[in-house]
């Protein structure tokens, strides 16, 4: 059968002839040979599930219709180095931790302190929604979340920032919007939100936990002047599952032109 492919940065895609019967190693080495690099360099996910190199693509129902993603390890690097996307075995959502060290400790959000957890090969596995930034707006499953950075600087798209624009599957631009063309094929993105309530003894005192809230993905991405006059960027991100009235009315209530034709539009720009 014959299945899409497509590098980790949305640059490369084309099609290979695959069997059924085929293993992902084997898969993985055909890869190889059309990206011109060792086998050992290649991670593959088929719709953005991992599989074991002994896998048989029968077993897992794997059509034509998948897509295979090809991320290529740097030179240097491990391939279990790699983040680990998606969900995670074992963790459920609205399962709560009391800091950001039992947080790590789930694998949920392994840094410590950094709101974004990825980079410029694979993508954001997850964030921390924190409320650090003022300019965030949280509409439970549309998030328009503010990118890291100083709050007294411009931000760039680096580091924390970068990974998430790599979220944004076959992404197309109007005017300054990034848009995702097939939003709800992105790279799957962890979201967990640092909850605070009032403590009940202690006056003016607040206690608080994090929250897994489940998986969202990258809608589109944009700069805009921060309540400081800097500049910043916002990511729109969309939890899976959500109904489009739902984000018909997040997109509306934001009102950025940009994004309100994308969303409106619900295709690929003809350029």
């Amino acid at each position: 059968m014959r299945m899409k492919y497509v590098t980790s940065d949305w640059k490369r895609e084309g099609y290979i002839i695959v069997s059924k019967t085929m293993t992902i190693f084997k898969l993985k080495e055909m890869m190889a040979e059309k990206m011109k690099i060792p086998p050992t360099r290649i991670m593959l996910t088929i719709n953005n599930k991992s599989y074991g190199d002994n896998c048989l693509l029968e077993d897992y129902k794997i059509e034509s219709h998948d897509e295979i993603r090809v991320i290529i390890v740097p030179k240097g690097r491990k391939i279990d180095e790699l983040k680990r996307m998606g969900p995670i075995k074992g963790i459920e959502e609205s399962m709560e931790w009391s800091g950001r060290g039992d947080l790590a400790a789930s694998k949920v959000h392994t840094p410590t302190q950094p709101g974004i957890s990825g980079d410029s090969i694979q993508g954001a596995n997850s964030i921390v929604l924190s409320g650090g930034y003022e300019e965030d707006i949280d509409m439970g499953n549309v998030i328009f979340y503010t990118g890291a950075g100083s709050t007294n600087a411009h931000q760039t798209l680096t580091r924390g920032n970068k990974a998430l624009t790599i979220n944004c599957k076959d992404p197309f631009m109007i005017n300054k919007a990034t848009i995702s063309s097939d939003y709800r094929n992105g790279v799957p993105l962890r979201v967990v939100r640092l909850i605070k309530y009032p403590h009940e003894t202690k006056p003016n005192t607040w206690k608080e936990f994090y929250r897994y809230d489940g998986i969202f993905r990258v809608y589109g991405y944009w700069p805009l002047i921060g309540n400081q006059g800097f500049w910043i960027w916002h990511f729109c991100l969309i939890k899976d599952g959500a109904l489009d009235s739902e984000i018909d009315f997040a997109i509306r209530c934001y009102n950025y032109s940009d994004l309100s034709y994308a969303w409106a539009m619900r295709t690929r720009s003809p350029a």
